[in-house]
């Protein structure tokens, strides 16, 4: 997003980013990254089910991510481990809170490499 961010921004995209951290954690990472962008929680990971982008990480995976530094249960403040799949969504600004056929989407599959 970051290496693209400035011309979404200059065509007039208004970005909106959603995290499976806790707020306090986007906070930390927004002070640290220095987004220009919204960045909301979904600890809870509702928004990712509802879009159907959550995966549940098996054991292995968790660990693997550890090893990396990564720790999703202390980011999220939750123990689901649910990470949602990396998505863009772009939304016509004109389309009413009900229309569907006005939204296009468009996933990633992303694999992560050791």
């Amino acid at each position: 997003m970051g290496e693209r961010e400035d011309e979404f921004l200059k065509l007039g995209f208004r970005i909106l980013a959603v995290s499976p951290d806790r707020p306090e954690k986007l906070k930390e990472s927004v002070a640290k990254n220095k987004v220009n962008y919204t960045l909301l929680s979904d600890s809870d990971v509702v928004a990712a089910r509802a879009f159907g982008l959550g995966w549940r990480m098996d054991e292995k995976m968790r660990i693997l991510y550890k090893g990396w530094g990564l720790d999703i249960e202390a980011d999220s403040g939750r123990k689901h481990h649910v990470l949602p799949v990396p998505a863009a969504f772009i939304v016509d600004k004109k389309a009413s809170s009900d229309s569907r056929t006005s939204m296009r989407i468009t996933a990633c599959a992303w694999t992560p490499t050791s």
